[in-house]
């Protein structure tokens, strides 16, 4: 059986990657102003296969349009493969839990976390 290496710390530009597709998934989430089939093509292949079931029924008119404020603040933990990032909002702190099935698979999210709530990975 091959496994894969585990990484022994998370460098800059992995902690850079994982910010950015959290920003991009929490802004792609954020648009209000988009008919449902055109946001959910934008959103949809950004998302795991188990928050596709959970996020296909919202409606976007219902979310906050959000404008982040500054830098993600990630969270890592343990296990490379999942991750949470927090960002400052005009709508208060929100974040996204994210994950990936390889080392060199990108990103995906799991969950948009509301400001008050945590993360469903800790």
């Amino acid at each position: 059986m091959v496994t894969e290496p585990e990484p022994t710390a998370w460098t800059a530009d992995e902690q850079n990657t994982v910010v950015t597709a959290a920003r991009t998934i929490l802004l792609t989430w954020s648009r209000p102003d988009r008919p449902h089939t055109q946001w959910w093509a934008e959103l949809e292949p950004m998302l795991s296969p188990t928050a596709q079931e959970v996020y296909e029924i919202t409606d976007p008119s219902t979310i906050p349009a959000l404008k982040i404020h500054g830098d993600g603040e990630w969270e890592s933990y343990p296990d490379p493969y999942v991750a949470t990032v927090w960002f400052d909002t005009d709508q208060g702190r929100f974040g996204v839990d994210v994950s990936r099935t390889a080392l060199d698979a990108p990103w995906v999210g799991e969950r948009i976390i509301f400001p008050g709530e945590g993360s469903i990975l800790q």
